[in-house]
């Protein structure tokens, strides 16, 4: 079979595009999208342009989601504040996890 004739720097465009567009589609549905879009391209390429997006938006989002300073707060003692979280995730096996820390 024969493959399109797409550059790299095609390829990233349409990927980087792609996953802005659905960031939770995985590498099949990208390869169909190259298909209905007429490039035909080898999945090693394919997968070399996602490595490629992906360390771009990695970047991205480590440089836009910097912790902030923490929020500094003065309370009587110890004791005197609580903070309490829970995790669902396990409801449907009948487990609760609630947690408290001092804070």
């Amino acid at each position: 079979r024969t493959y399109s004739a797409i550059t790299d720097e095609e390829l990233d465009h349409i990927t980087e595009t792609y996953f802005g567009a659905h960031p939770d589609d995985g590498q099949h549905l990208l390869m169909g999208h190259l298909l209905s879009l007429g490039h035909r391209v080898p999945r090693e390429r394919m997968r070399a342009s996602v490595h490629r997006a992906d360390v771009r938006v990695l970047r991205e989002f480590h440089n836009l989601n910097r912790p902030g300073n923490r929020r500094e707060y003065h309370v009587r003692g110890a004791n005197a504040l609580w903070h309490m979280d829970g995790c669902e995730k396990l409801v449907r096996a009948g487990f609760y996890i609630h947690g408290c820390v001092d804070g």
